[in-house]
């Protein structure tokens, strides 16, 4: 009976080391699932940031765009204004032309 209890005891030995290591392999596997999840939620963090980065830029740029946009359209406003009165006073100075030469003959 005391071998049957000895190997009893060895056997419950045995139990516990198999249950202690089957402890720290959950606990390993709990870590890394952890450092695995913390990993993914930096990835989605670094994805948003570079899209509202990219975004930014963009918003920037339509900005930029639409300012340079309105520059070339005040501009070329200006320029048909001052194009127009150059075609008028051309037009008055070729009917004053005319005038002194009907008045001349």
């Amino acid at each position: 009976q005391t071998e049957h209890l000895t190997a009893l005891e060895a056997m419950l030995g045995d139990a516990r080391a198999e249950k202690e290591e089957l402890e720290r392999r959950v606990e390993a596997l709990h870590a890394s699932a952890l450092r695995g999840d913390r990993l993914e939620e930096k990835r989605i963090e670094d994805l948003i940031t570079k899209y509202r980065m990219k975004n930014e830029r963009s918003k920037q740029t339509l900005e930029a765009a639409t300012a340079e946009l309105d520059k070339l359209r005040r501009e070329a406003r200006e320029l048909r204004a001052t194009l127009e009165d150059e075609k008028e006073s051309r037009e008055k100075y070729y009917l004053l032309q005319m005038e002194t030469q009907d008045s001349l003959l």
